[in-house]
C-alpha cells in the first residue's frame, strides 16, 4: 500500500494503481475485528498490533503515517496499557510435539522478545544483557546470539530450534 501511495505522490493521484495481493486483506496484517456489545461497536486489531518506535523510525516512515492520518502521539492516551495487568492476561507461545519434541507452552513479556529465552531452555538475561547483544542476532538465529552472553561461547552454533528442542 505504501507503494502505490508513494508512486502516485510521485506520478499524480489521478494514477490508478493495481494492488494484487493473496491475502484476504492488503499486506495480510491489516485486518481489524469489530463487534457490537451492549449496543457499542468495539474495534480491536485481528493480527498485527504493535508499530515497534515509531518515533524512532525514518522520516518518510513519519511522513507516511501523518500523511494517512496517524496520530502516533494519540496512542499514550488512546491505548490502555494496564489492560492486559488490571486482568491477569499475558503472553504465551506454544511449541508443538511434533516439530519441537514436546509440547511446551512458553510465557513470555509483551514487547520484550530479545528476552524471549526466558521460560525456554536457557538462562535467563536481563533486559540490559538482551539488548545490549540484540544487534548481533541473524534471522533464525535469534536466540544464538544472546545465549552467546551468557554461554561464554558454548552455544554459538545453536539453532534457536535445537535450544528448544533440547539439543
Amino acid at each position: 500500500m505504501s507503494a502505490a501511495y508513494f508512486y502516485q505522490q510521485k506520478h499524480g493521484r489521478d494514477k490508478k494503481v493495481l494492488i494484487l495481493d493473496n491475502h484476504d486483506d492488503f499486506d495480510g496484517h491489516a485486518r481489524r475485528n469489530e463487534h457490537t456489545i451492549n449496543d457499542q461497536r468495539r474495534i480491536g486489531y485481528g493480527r498485527s498490533q504493535t508499530l515497534v518506535k515509531p518515533q524512532a523510525a525514518h522520516k518518510i516512515v513519519q511522513d507516511l503515517l501523518k500523511d494517512i492520518g496517524i496520530d502516533i502521539e494519540r496512542f499514550k492516551t488512546a491505548y490502555d496499557r494496564d489492560f492486559f495487568k488490571r486482568h491477569d492476561l499475558g503472553a504465551n507461545t506454544y511449541f508443538n510435539k511434533q516439530v519441537f519434541g514436546r509440547d511446551k507452552v512458553v510465557a513470555h513479556p509483551y514487547c520484550n522478545y530479545s528476552n524471549y529465552i526466558e521460560g525456554l531452555q536457557g538462562p535467563k538475561l536481563s533486559n540490559e544483557e538482551a539488548q545490549r547483544c540484540s544487534a548481533e542476532l541473524r534471522p533464525g538465529w535469534c536466540l544464538r546470539g544472546v545465549l552467546r552472553v551468557k554461554c561464554h561461547g558454548l552455544c554459538v552454533e545453536i539453532h534457536a530450534c535445537d535450544l528448544l528442542t533440547g539439543f
